[in-house]
């Protein structure tokens, strides 16, 4: 991932939900790149589609409270989550397309306009 945000791990006064954030900022992948295409997922309140790295080319997909959750590198208001021992998590809704050998534009950040 190209992008770097400054204290991506400081979350004083960032909104943990937002119904309302859209992806703000993309980033161009090499070709190999594995992403995960998705349509109307949801993460922190927000709905996104697009494409987005997967964070780990091996897991694709887990289960969390019975709902299917990839894990993507992309912030949340140019946030990390604090742990730093994981990415953001998308919660499926649908029939998402995983592509292991993407070239293009991903989504890197959520947030407000």
């Amino acid at each position: 991932m190209a992008k770097h945000y400054e204290n991506d791990r400081d979350w004083t006064g960032i909104r943990p939900t937002d119904p309302h954030a859209v992806a703000i900022d993309h980033c161009k992948v090499k070709k190999g790149t594995p992403v995960i295409q998705v349509h109307n997922a949801r993460i922190r309140q927000a709905e996104v589609s697009g494409c987005f790295e997967l964070a780990d080319p091996e897991k694709h997909f887990h289960q969390h409270d019975g709902k299917l959750r990839a894990e993507v590198k992309c912030y949340w208001y140019g946030k990390r989550p604090e742990s730093g021992k994981c990415w953001m998590n998308l919660t499926i809704i649908g029939i998402p397309t995983v592509r292991m050998d993407y070239e293009g534009e991903v989504i890197v950040n959520i947030g407000k306009k």
